[in-house]
């Protein structure tokens, strides 16, 4: 006899949200049921905001060549690591590349909005489909986003941008940190009220720890940081100390950034001069990039991340 939680479950997994689930491909790849033109049209959002870089993807939507068997450098991570508002050379996968002579392009697998779960999941998948890479580095997001399914009259998000995605799935959603969670909530509920931030650091975590233990049994070396978040740093580092995470190399603090808008300005630990020699090559990129919102970080900082992974690379 089929159980009333069968019933609902199975009146909710249709074809269309089952294959998203059960998917085996890359997050960049076009699906059947997108109504779309998959991550290159998700992308477009931030290229409209940006009059100056162009995006050009590969076959399976992502910013770089066609992949290839066993590459020497895969990359991973967001809109950072991605490129918003950057030409590809003045990432930091390009950077790190041209630094120790490669003679292959880097394969980056950044995207837009992808979380922890998201990078790791394609991380796999391209080594299942190309072999082990010789060096795997990942810039995470903040650990507090993560994906969700979900049925629409049960559980909702504030967010209304899902066009990219299937139906019912909310993406890469952000756990707000900052929120007081209700004593009282109802269908539908919103996601930031009922799914704990305690629930998503965890899943972060184990995603991570699970790659570390993987690349350590296949020979690949894995170096991996996060971007400039205060609480996942201080977390980083506290576990670290305890052996909990093996790979992380830290790399600039927010706290040594002085960021101002107004004057399109980034500037590393109070120093005008700092890399001041890469000014002229990276232009109007150099302190930060050339989208209009959330005006994400320049080249310079691109520099220092290639610069910290640099020292890790084994050829």
């Amino acid at each position: 006899m089929k159980t009333g939680t069968f019933r609902s479950l199975h009146k909710n997994l249709t074809e269309a949200r089952l294959e998203y689930i059960v998917r085996s491909g890359f997050s960049g790849q076009i699906f059947p049921n997108y109504n779309n033109e998959g991550i290159p049209a998700v992308v477009k959002g931030y290229s409209d905001l940006d009059r100056t870089q162009e995006y050009s993807y590969n076959s399976f939507g992502y910013r770089c060549g066609e992949f290839e068997k066993t590459p020497f450098f895969l990359c991973s991570g967001d809109s950072n690591t991605f490129g918003v508002g950057l030409p590809e050379e003045s990432t930091w996968p390009h950077m790190l590349s041209k630094k120790v002579g490669s003679l292959s392009q880097p394969v980056n697998l950044a995207l837009p909005g992808a979380s922890v779960e998201s990078i790791v999941d394609d991380v796999f998948h391209y080594i299942k489909t190309y072999g082990r890479p010789k060096n795997l580095f990942i810039v995470f997001p903040d650990f507090a986003r993560g994906s969700f399914f979900a049925n629409p009259d049960v559980l909702v998000s504030r967010k209304e941008d899902r066009e990219a995605a299937p139906v019912n799935v909310l993406t890469s959603h952000l756990i707000g940190k900052d929120l007081e969670r209700p004593s009282i909530s109802k269908k539908p509920h919103l996601i930031e009220d009922v799914i704990s931030l305690e629930h998503i650091y965890f899943s972060s975590f184990r995603q991570i720890r699970h790659l570390e233990d993987f690349c350590s049994l296949a020979n690949i070396n894995f170096k991996w940081s996060v971007w400039s978040d205060d609480l996942d740093t201080n977390l980083i580092e506290k576990y670290k100390n305890d052996n909990y995470f093996s790979q992380y190399i830290k790399t600039e603090p927010a706290e040594l950034w002085f960021k101002d808008i107004r004057r399109r300005k980034l500037i590393y630990n109070n120093d005008d001069n700092c890399h001041s020699g890469s000014r002229q090559q990276h232009k109007e990129v150099f302190e930060l990039a050339t989208d209009i919102a959330p005006h994400h970080d320049g080249a310079h900082m691109h520099i220092h991340v290639a610069e910290k992974f640099l020292p890790h690379v084994i050829n």
